[in-house]
């Protein structure tokens, strides 16, 4: 008695093992490649847009101060008059909300009314201020005791560097604007001129024109 193959047909069993052709393969090749430089690109554009907001603000502050000196004939980080009822210090943070009462720098993020919280760059680090005639180092002093710098912590090297060739000479120790040592975030930067921006993060500070 004949009996009847049930087995299914196998096929060809090449066809469901059959990898990815070479024109295949570039496409894929492609596509990833074109994803790689879109991401990479749009860092890009987003480092050039804060740099770009970052020399902006500190034309901002720079013209804050000289604005405040002009107004009150005093500068922010040494005005002794207590003329908004805050504390007679000359300090970082006493300044900052100088500053506020008088209009001339943004409120702390989420705040109503004016604080000395440290004011923040778009490069989410402290701005503080010093008198103008601390910053030691390789070249002379910026400015007289009676003059306020404003520092920018942690700013990125390529963007400082960027805001000094905007503004100034170019130079990290000449000139108004220029790299200082790092000290404890959110006070006051230890005020010694260096040499350069580095190649990671900066110190930034510059002296009303």
């Amino acid at each position: 008695m004949k009996t009847m193959d049930k087995t299914a047909p196998r096929g060809d069993a090449n066809a469901s093992q059959k990898g990815f052709t070479l024109i295949e393969l570039s496409i894929v090749l492609v596509i990833i490649g074109l994803l790689v430089g879109g991401v990479i690109k749009g860092k890009d554009l987003i480092d050039n847009t804060k740099t770009t907001k970052f020399i902006q603000e500190v034309q901002a502050y720079q013209d804050a101060i000289t604005a405040y000196e002009e107004r009150y004939g005093a500068d922010p980080f040494n005005d002794t008059l207590q003329r908004f009822g805050e504390a007679n210090n000359t300090d970082s943070a006493t300044a900052t909300l100088r500053l506020r009462i008088a209009g001339l720098i943004s409120l702390a993020p989420g705040a109503n009314t004016p604080t000395n919280a440290v004011a923040l760059h778009v490069f989410n680090d402290s701005i503080t201020f010093l008198a103008g005639n601390v910053m030691a180092g390789t070249a002379t002093n910026l400015g007289t005791a009676n003059d306020t710098l404003v520092c920018f912590e942690g700013v990125p090297s390529e963007a400082a560097a960027a805001a000094d060739t905007k503004y100034d000479d170019g130079v990290a120790n000449t000139g108004n604007i220029r790299a200082a040592t790092e000290a404890t975030a959110g006070t006051a930067v230890t005020a010694t001129a260096t040499a350069s921006f580095g190649t990671n993060t900066a110190t930034v500070c510059a002296l009303a024109n």
